[in-house]
């Protein structure tokens, strides 16, 4: 059925998106005014004239454990969901900013699946990684995770303040 002549409307992103602290986002809007069936036909001439083949979207995701603040010793798991539009290419684990180890990534996480549906990989969007805490000096650490999707786009989760005995 077609729009009434007073109805308005409203943009859904096509990705999920997430911004940390310090980050910034830039993005190209068009309002199209008038009657819908002009402003359909310049919507689909827009669609024709931009190129939408290059994936810019980065991957997003949560840190789900440890939780913020906890005090860690011994093997703990470091682990959460990630998730993209053209796939998660790699989940790497940081501590302090340095690369410890990569996560298994591609664990069942239906939760995840059922929020984002039709993104590839679906459900296995969890991942994993065991981090020994008793190998590094007590005090206070910073855990990160650094996700790259499969056109190289990448996104870091955190950082997250944990306490090492």
């Amino acid at each position: 059925e077609p729009p009434r002549i007073d109805d308005t409307n409203y943009a859904v992103p096509f990705m999920p998106q997430a911004y940390t602290r310090g980050s910034a986002f830039e993005t190209t809007i068009y309002l199209v005014a008038g009657d819908w069936r002009e402003a359909r036909d310049a919507i689909s001439n827009l669609r024709e004239s931009i190129d939408l083949s290059t994936d810019i979207a980065p991957p997003t995701g949560t840190l789900d454990q440890p939780s913020p603040n906890a005090t860690l010793s011994g093997e703990r798991a470091v682990a959460g969901w990630a998730i993209d539009d053209v796939g998660v290419e790699s989940v790497e684990v940081l501590l302090d900013g340095e690369r410890v180890g990569e996560a298994d990534y591609g664990l069942g996480r239906a939760d995840v699946a059922s929020d984002y549906p039709g993104l590839p990989g679906a459900p296995d969007f969890g991942f994993r990684f065991t981090l020994n805490a008793d190998s590094y000096s007590p005090g206070p650490h910073d855990i990160s995770i650094a996700l790259t999707d499969t056109s190289g786009n990448t996104l870091t989760l955190g950082p997250r303040s944990v306490m090492f005995e």
